[in-house]
C-alpha cells in the first residue's frame, strides 16, 4: 500500500521534529555533563566543614586513619581512641563499635584497607609500633582472624600494608620497621606475610634502611607487582617477584630522614607517576615509576605529613593550617582551604550525598569531612 504525499509530509515534520528533540536532549546532556565537570573541578569547590570524630593520635605519620565503602555499601571512618578501635558510621555520624584493648594495652598508630571482592569481605589490619603486632580483622564480623606478633625483635614495626597478587590471587601483607639487624649483617628487612601469618619471604637489603613507610602498587600493563619503601630521603621500589631493586628514587634529594612521608602512586595514561612528599623539606617530588627519574619538584607549604590524590590531575597536601591544592601538571599550589590546626592525615571519600570529600585529622586528633557546599 503507497503512503500518501500528506502522510509524508507528516512524518518529515515529525522526523524534523523528533531530530530537534533529541539535539536538544543532547545538548542538556552534554551541558549538564560540563556543570557536573565543572562542579567537580576541586578549583571551583568551595568547602564545608563537618565533624566526625577525634581521635588519639600517637605518631603524627600516614594512615592514622581510614575511610572507605564497604562491600556492602556501608561508610567507615575508623580511627583509635586508646587502646581501642572505634568505628563510626560515616552516613549518621553514630559509634559502630569499640573493640576495647585491641592490642593488648598498647596504643594503636596506624590502619590500612583492603576490599577482598573474592571473598566479599572487607579486610582491615590495625598496627601497634609500640608491641610490635598487626591485626587482621574481618570488618563484617568485626573478628580478628589473625595476630601476628613479635614481626621485629629489636626495632619498631613502622609501617604495614596490602598486596592483592593478581596472578594466584593471594593476598599478603607487608610490614617494615626502622632497622632491623639480620644475619648480624646491616641489612634491614621488610616481610611479606600470606594471612594465616606464615613468613613468605623478606627483603635482605641495606637500601630498604630506615623505612617509615611500605606499599605496593600493581602494574596491570605490566601485570607486576611492586614494593615501595620510603624513609623520607628516598623511595625504593622492589620486584615483588625478585625481590631485586627496581628503581631508586633520587637518592640525597632532601637534606636528611624525616618521619612525616608518605608516597603515593598517579597511575595515569600517560606516566605512571610517583608522588613524595616530606615534612622536613616542605617538598612534594613526582618521579616517573618505570624510568627512575625526576619529573618535578613543586613546593608544597609548610609542614606536610599527608598528600592524597584527587584525580591525575590534582593532589590534596595537608599543612599546618591548611590544606593546599596543588595542580600536578602546572607544578603549583591552586587553592588553599583554611583549617586551624596541623593536618597531619588526609583522604578521599566518595560520599552518597556530598560527592568527593576530603576527609582530614588534625594534630589534636580531630576528624573532618570537608564537603562542597553547592
Amino acid at each position: 500500500m503507497k503512503k500518501s504525499k500528506g502522510n509524508k509530509i507528516l512524518n518529515k515534520k515529525t522526523k524534523r521534529k523528533n531530530s530537534a528533540k533529541e539535539t536538544k536532549q543532547n545538548l542538556l546532556k552534554c551541558s549538564e555533563k560540563k556543570t557536573t565537570e565543572e562542579n567537580m573541578n576541586p578549583e571551583n569547590l568551595e568547602f564545608c566543614k563537618k565533624n566526625l570524630s577525634k581521635s588519639y593520635v600517637v605518631d603524627m605519620y600516614p594512615d592514622s586513619f581510614c575511610v572507605f565503602k564497604s562491600i556492602d555499601d556501608k561508610y567507615y571512618l575508623i580511627c583509635s581512641e586508646g587502646y581501642s578501635i572505634i568505628s563510626y558510621n560515616i552516613l549518621n555520624n553514630q559509634k559502630v563499635i569499640e573493640i576495647t584493648n585491641a592490642h593488648n594495652n598498647s596504643h594503636i598508630s596506624k590502619f590500612r584497607y583492603y576490599l577482598d571482592q573474592k571473598n566479599r569481605r572487607d579486610l582491615l589490619i590495625s598496627i601497634s609500633d609500640y608491641d610490635n603486632t598487626i591485626k587482621l580483622w574481618n570488618i563484617q564480623k568485626w573478628e580478628c582472624i589473625h595476630t601476628f606478633k613479635e614481626i621485629y625483635q629489636k626495632n619498631r614495626l613502622y609501617s604495614a600494608c596490602f598486596l592483592n597478587y593478581e596472578k594466584d590471587n593471594i593476598i599478603y601483607i607487608i610490614s617494615s620497621n626502622f632497622a632491623e639487624l639480620s644475619n648480624k649483617k646491616d641489612i634491614y628487612p621488610i616481610k611479606v606475610f600470606d594471612l594465616g601469618g606464615k613468613l613468605i619471604k623478606d627483603i635482605n637489603d641495606s637500601e630498604c634502611k630506615l623505612t617509615m613507610y611500605v606499599d605496593s602498587f600493581y602494574d596491570k600493563r605490566l601485570f607486576k607487582h611492586y614494593i615501595l619503601s620510603c624513609n623520607g630521603n628516598y623511595v625504593v621500589s622492589y620486584d615483588f617477584d625478585d625481590n631485586k631493586i627496581y628503581h631508586k628514587y633520587n637518592a640525597g634529594s632532601f637534606n636528611k630522614i624525616n618521619y612525616g612521608s608518605s608516597i603515593v602512586i598517579n597511575d595515569s595514561e600517560e606516566v605512571v607517576q610517583l608522588i613524595q612528599s616530606n615534612l622536613t623539606d616542605n617538598k612534594i617530588k613526582i618521579y616517573d615509576f618505570h624510568k627512575g627519574t625526576t619529573i618535578k619538584t613543586i613546593y608544597g607549604g609548610a609542614k606536610i605529613y599527608e598528600v592524597c590524590l584527587w584525580d591525575s590531575e590534582y593532589l590534596f597536601v595537608g599543612n599546618r593550617g591548611d590544606i593546599k591544592l596543588i595542580n600536578i601538571k602546572e607544578g603549583k599550589i591552586v587553592k588553599s582551604v583554611d583549617i586551624p590546626q596541623t593536618i597531619i592525615g588526609i583522604k578521599i571519600l566518595e560520599h552518597p550525598q556530598y560527592g568527593k570529600c576530603l576527609i582530614s585529622q588534625s594534630q589534636y586528633g580531630e576528624i573532618n569531612m570537608l564537603y562542597n557546599k553547592h
